[in-house]
């Protein structure tokens, strides 16, 4: 159920640290795989589909330690994963990086379509823009605009 030996889990989040920042986490799925979760602090707050990236900068105010929204302006390499539980700023916990999960989309985007990073707001979008590094493909059916729904996603992390 992808439990380290501590008994954190990929789904916990908190205002104590209970791992390593940056440590993966690999967690067995019935159908999808292994989907691999990364442990960061958030300097804002990141909700459920929402992309967070390292924050630039130096010591405790930078890397996993200060977790942001994404923004498309960014270094792809900066890009973690997809918040899968809400992470309010000051609160540690897991971000899916590579795996089957829950994104936001600004625009409506079709079942298969790959998926980009978008705007300032940590959404992804279909690739309508090729020049942009892909993050995932929307399995399933289709996302309406504006709302969550199921994704591949594969982030540098």
């Amino acid at each position: 159920m992808g439990f380290t030996g501590s008994g954190i889990s990929h789904t916990t989040v908190g205002t104590d640290q209970l791992a390593p920042l940056g440590f993966k986490m690999s967690v067995p799925t019935a159908n999808d795989g292994v989907a691999v979760y990364t442990y960061i602090k958030a300097a804002a707050e990141i909700i459920v589909g929402v992309s967070a990236m390292r924050a630039n900068g130096s010591g405790s105010a930078s890397g996993y330690g200060a977790c942001v929204v994404a923004t498309a302006a960014s270094a792809d390499m900066l890009f973690v994963g997809v918040a899968q539980a809400i992470i309010a700023s000051g609160s540690y916990g897991f971000v899916l990086t590579k795996g089957v999960g829950t994104v936001k989309v600004t625009t409506t985007s079709a079942a298969g379509d790959a998926l980009i990073m978008e705007g300032t707001a940590g959404n992804l979008d279909d690739a309508a823009v090729t020049v942009a590094r892909q993050l995932g493909c929307v399995t399933g059916t289709s996302i309406s605009g504006g709302a969550t729904g199921e994704a591949y996603v594969d982030f540098p992390g």
